[in-house]
C-alpha cells in the first residue's frame, strides 16, 4: 500500500545491566519477566508513534549489557506500519495502554516437530528454538554456547509464565518453522556445540550434536535474503 514497515523490539527496553534485573525463584536474574523491561519507557515511545507519529526509540547493546537511549528515531508517514516484537509483546501490561483500534496481535512461533521414520521425535519445538538462538546469539549478542544453555530453563519458564497465556490474544497465528531450517543451521550449530563437550553441559551437547548430524547442510546463501531465518544466520 505504499508504506513503509519500521520494526520496534522490545529487547531494545531492557533495563542496563547496570540497573540490575528481577530476581527468579533461584536467585538469580529473571531476564524473561516483564520487569526487566523498563515498561515505562516502552509506554512512553509507543505512545508517541501512535499520537504524533514520532518518538526517539532506544537500543540495547547485548554485549555491553548497556542501552543507548535516543538512539534510534522513527517518524511515520501514512500508511506506515510500527512491527512491534517480543516475548512480551501480547502481554496487556504492554498494550493495555494503547488504542486497541490501532493494533494487529500476531502469534509468531515454531509450531511443528521434526520427526522420525518411525514417528518419535526428533527435534522437538523447542530444540529447534534452542538451536535459533544459540546461533543468533553467538553471531550477534556475544553469548557463548555454554551461556544459552545456562539461561535455557530460564527461558522455558518465561514462556511458560509470559508468552503461551496470552498467544490467544493474538488475532492470527502464524508458525514460523521452515522444513529446511535443521540443514541450514546444522553445520554452524554443531560447530558451536563442539565447543561446549568438555564443560558442565557436554551431555546435553552431545546429543543434539548427535541429531543435527543426521541432516545434509544447507549453505545460508540459499536462502532468499528477505527469509525470516535471517534473524538467525544474518
Amino acid at each position: 500500500m505504499g508504506g513503509r514497515a519500521y520494526t520496534v523490539s522490545l529487547d531494545d527496553f531492557y533495563l542496563p545491566r547496570s540497573v540490575g534485573y528481577p530476581l527468579d525463584e533461584n536467585g538469580k536474574p529473571d531476564y524473561e519477566c516483564v520487569e526487566a523491561l523498563d515498561v515505562e519507557l516502552i509506554h512512553l515511545c509507543l505512545g508517541e508513534l501512535l499520537r504524533k507519529g514520532k518518538s526517539s526509540l532506544p537500543v540495547f547493546d547485548f554485549p555491553s549489557g548497556e542501552r543507548m537511549n535516543n538512539a534510534k528515531n522513527i517518524e511515520l508517514k501514512e500508511n506506515d506500519v510500527i512491527i512491534v516484537e517480543g516475548l512480551h509483546a501480547l502481554n496487556p501490561v504492554i498494550t493495555d495502554t494503547l488504542d486497541s483500534s490501532n493494533l494487529y496481535k500476531i502469534y509468531v512461533s515454531v509450531s511443528s516437530r521434526v520427526y522420525e521414520n518411525d514417528g518419535s521425535v526428533l527435534l522437538s519445538k523447542r530444540d529447534l528454538r534452542f538451536v535459533r538462538r544459540m546461533v543468533r546469539d553467538f553471531s550477534f549478542r556475544s553469548t557463548s554456547v555454554e551461556k544459552t544453555f545456562e539461561v535455557w530453563e530460564s527461558v522455558m519458564r518465561g514462556e511458560d509464565k509470559y508468552l503461551f497465556p496470552f498467544e490467544y490474544q493474538a488475532d492470527v497465528r502464524l508458525n514460523s518453522f521452515h522444513p529446511c531450517e535443521p540443514c541450514v543451521l546444522s553445520e554452524r550449530a554443531v560447530e558451536l556445540l563442539k565447543t561446549a563437550l568438555n564443560g558442565e553441559y557436554a551431555e546435553k551437547a552431545s546429543l543434539m550434536i548427535n541429531k543435527l548430524n543426521l541432516f545434509k547442510n544447507i549453505d545460508y546463501s540459499c536462502l532468499p535474503q528477505d527469509s525470516l531465518l535471517r534473524e538467525f544466520t544474518g
